[in-house]
């Protein structure tokens, strides 16, 4: 067992660093998303499905026909191969849980 304090996590990265892996195995990939304010994250896609928990702060997933604002405390699940970028406008940072 691992144990791992993800706020603490979030005070290591460096400077313009999104992604910080926290679990990387053969069949678990956990990771953190830092969105700084101001940042947007160009519109892609993955071969697998992606979940994101919003631990801190709030921002925005856009996909090609809809856009969800996330904050706080929400979850939201892109369907492999959906396209999608996330963003922040907002003046605090938004962490996700990935």
């Amino acid at each position: 067992m691992k144990v791992v304090d993800v706020m603490e996590m979030t005070k290591d990265r460096k400077p313009g660093q999104r992604r910080k892996d926290i679990f990387r195995r053969e069949n678990l990939d956990t990771w953190i998303l830092f969105f700084p304010p101001g940042d947007v994250q160009i519109m892609h896609n993955h071969p697998s499905d992606r979940t994101y928990y919003v631990l801190t702060g709030k921002g925005i997933m856009k996909g090609r026909n809809e856009t969800h604002e996330l904050k706080q405390g929400q979850i939201i699940s892109i369907p492999a191969h959906e396209f999608y970028e996330g963003s922040n406008p907002f003046d605090e940072p938004m962490i996700l849980l990935g």
